[in-house]
């Protein structure tokens, strides 16, 4: 069918321009007016780690945050947007970073009915970040390897990098040039702390004027080297009142990034709390009472996106997905390669009734969330009760909240006890399955049926991504 997709598409968020309301399936509007609240009420410097697994929505609920700062949250705070991920195949971050800022502040313009404060005040820090900018080159990665920054006193920290832009070049020309080489090495070196220095000043008149709030995104898809020296960078260059970082980060994956850099025994959760002191945890919104919860509304907003118009599948998946919020770890990765998979699944050519519907459903789900369970059902390793419960716990089944108890959500337990039934389960017969609502037909034998339908739907197509 025409006009349909085959992956979930990203928003298209304009940046400082939208807010929340271009990603509303997720309701995290409230999540930002708390972020907004705090950074325009501490002066001090801060940064705030907005920490989630990868494919939670950190970069979808960031953009949409630098806009509805001021446009939603009435806050007065400048937001700069920068995409770490996009420049780290550079050498240097903090001109990167610079760079971001000032496009940021060259852009700002008053409104045709602005007062003349206004238009002063614009004026200024387009003049602080210019004089700020011009400094950055002086001050980028060499600065930092050789140990120049602040924090550490202007001590080299490892008088081995000193070898790699000094010693070396000066072995060649012979020892007589050593002491020549290294006065000119102190020499750049006295430079790059005067450069400094200014760029500090000139960062202290920016921020006094102005509020800012800087958005690092994407830190922890960076090279580790590049993602740790940008935290370098905001910990030594940018330490200034009135200026914040908000970083999207998963904060695991960047302690591997730690550990990769200087050896798997060091510390690395309590050496990255040197580089931020907030942590926010961004999770998805749970149901609540009579609600449907942000998982399930994310559900119902992507199928539409997607064409997504089996309405078999789609009615039940969506029973699934309002399970799916009991699963801790459930990400929004997770769910958009659920609906590719469903996508690919040939559609049902008449109503089959629950029992195949359902199954279907979940071994889609299973075979995004639980490869090596899938595979136990396609090989027939199983046993039926071990696993049955431990498809129940896959898909939020057990210890599920009063607020997940309905028919609909019961439906997937019966099925998949009589999909399963073997010696060592009772199977829901088909009376039982009948008084619980099951509609259509009962198929002779659970466990045939199931691996009719792996080999027939499920395992016919298999997304292995782009191209």
């Amino acid at each position: 069918m025409s006009g349909q997709r085959l992956t979930v598409p990203e928003p298209d968020i304009e940046l400082y321009e939208q807010g929340f309301e271009a990603a509303s399936d997720l309701d995290r509007a409230p999540d930002g007016k708390k972020l907004s609240d705090l950074v325009e009420r501490i002066e001090e410097p801060m940064v705030i780690a907005v920490d989630a697994p990868w494919g939670a929505g950190k970069s979808v609920f960031l953009k949409c945050w630098v806009g509805a700062h001021i446009k939603d949250n009435e806050g007065k705070a400048t937001t700069v947007y920068f995409d770490a991920y996009q420049d780290d195949y550079l050498d240097d971050p903090l001109v990167s970073l610079v760079r971001t800022i000032s496009k940021r502040i060259e852009d700002l313009t008053p409104a045709d009915n602005a007062e003349d404060n206004e238009k002063t005040q614009i004026k200024k820090l387009k003049e602080s970040v210019w004089k700020a900018s011009v400094y950055a080159p002086a001050l980028g990665r060499a600065a930092l390897r050789l140990g120049v920054a602040a924090g550490t006193a202007g001590l080299i920290r490892n008088i081995d990098d000193v070898a790699e832009s000094v010693l070396d070049e000066a072995a060649k020309q012979g020892a007589k040039e050593l002491d020549n080489a290294i006065g000119k090495f102190w020499q750049a070196e006295e430079a790059r702390v005067d450069a400094m220095e200014s760029f500090r000043t000139y960062l202290q008149e920016l921020s006094s004027d102005q509020k800012l709030v800087i958005v690092v995104d994407e830190l922890d898809r960076c090279r580790p080297d590049y993602a740790l020296n940008l935290l370098e960078v905001i910990k030594h260059f940018f330490n200034v009142p009135n200026l914040h970082f908000v970083l999207g980060v998963n904060l695991t994956e960047l302690e591997n990034s730690v550990r990769a850099r200087y050896g798997a025994g060091v510390n690395a959760s309590k050496y990255l709390q040197k580089f931020y002191n907030v942590r926010m945890p961004l999770s998805l919104k749970a149901p609540v009472g009579s609600e449907i919860g942000s998982l399930y509304a994310y559900f119902e907003d992507q199928s539409t996106r997607l064409g997504f118009d089996n309405t078999h599948y789609r009615n039940v998946l969506g029973v699934y997905f309002k399970a799916f919020s009991n699963i801790p770890d459930f990400s929004l990765r997770d769910a958009n390669a659920i609906l590719t998979a469903a996508m690919l699944t040939p559609s049902p050519t008449h109503d089959e009734g629950d029992i195949p519907e359902y199954l279907t459903a979940g071994l889609i789900a299973l075979r995004v969330l639980n490869k090596e369970l899938y595979t136990t059902l396609r090989e027939r390793l199983f046993e039926g009760s071990k696993t049955f419960e431990r498809i129940q716990a896959q898909f939020g089944l057990l210890d599920r909240p009063s607020k997940l108890e309905n028919p609909d959500i019961s439906k997937i337990t019966f099925i998949w006890r009589w999909a399963l039934a073997g010696t060592d389960l009772i199977s829901s017969g088909e009376d039982k399955l009948k008084a619980r609502g099951v509609k259509g037909d009962i198929p002779s034998h659970g466990r045939t049926h199931l691996r009719e339908l792996i080999r027939e739907r499920v395992d016919l197509f298999e997304y292995e991504g782009e191209g």
